[in-house]
């Protein structure tokens, strides 16, 4: 079984993920694993691309906004959080992928914390003290938190739709899900199984209308 390393390393073993035993595994593994892979590789495409400094100088192109300095220290405090919450915790001995919300997650997730993970959280403090110093009568309207929070969970419950959707059609290819809707459509996979361009274009189907399951469950407009 192929495994990841924090750092980038990879290695090979003998053994099996021990899933699919509980209800738990039956009913929110095949949801929550591949949220988890493309989550992680969406922490490694900000930290790849020097996203945060990207949205620190956006802040600041807006100094005499408070709002957007928020904005911006909500974003650096997610992209804090977001590697040891995403990252797939390998266990060595056992040969296999670390159980999500187990004991032992808790405690590689907590241990995992680095200089990468309070630089962030150091830099969205900063910003948020550099940018407060305008009242709220100078701040521009901002959304509502229950439309953020329906938007968000709009969001999710299409992500589930779609990641239901290519789990049946992926039932006749050897990989899972496990790293992700962005791993199972690596180029290099869709050189070997052209097959998988038919998720993109349905994926494009299913939202251009803005009819999607999860803007009419949340009655977005």
């Amino acid at each position: 079984m192929e495994g990841p390393l924090r750092g980038g390393a990879v290695f090979l073993c003998g053994g099996f993920d021990p899933y699919y035993e509980s209800v738990w595994d039956w009913l929110f593994l095949p949801f929550l694993l591949p949220l988890r892979g493309d989550l992680n590789a969406l922490h490694g495409f900000t930290l790849t691309w020097a996203v945060p400094a990207i949205v620190v100088l956006v802040c600041f192109a807006r100094w005499h906004s408070a709002v957007a300095g928020r904005r911006a220290a909500g974003i650096l405090t997610f992209f804090a959080v977001l590697g040891p919450l995403a990252w797939p915790y390998f266990d060595l001995e056992a040969c296999a992928t670390v159980p999500l919300l187990s004991a032992q997650w808790w405690a590689e997730m907590i241990d995992i914390w680095g200089t990468t993970e309070l630089s962030l959280l150091m830099a969205a403090a900063l910003v948020l003290l550099a940018t407060q110093g305008l009242g709220p009568a100078e701040e521009s309207p901002t959304a509502p938190v229950s439309l953020v929070a329906r938007r968000s969970a709009a969001f999710v419950i299409d992500y589930w739709v779609v990641v239901v959707c290519v789990t049946l059609i992926a039932q006749p290819f050897p990989d899972f899900l496990e790293y992700g809707l962005s791993d199972w459509l690596r180029f290099d996979k869709i050189a070997e199984e052209p097959l998988r361009l038919l998720v993109p274009a349905a994926l494009i189907l299913y939202v251009l209308p803005r009819r999607t399951l999860g803007i009419w469950l949340t009655r977005l407009r």
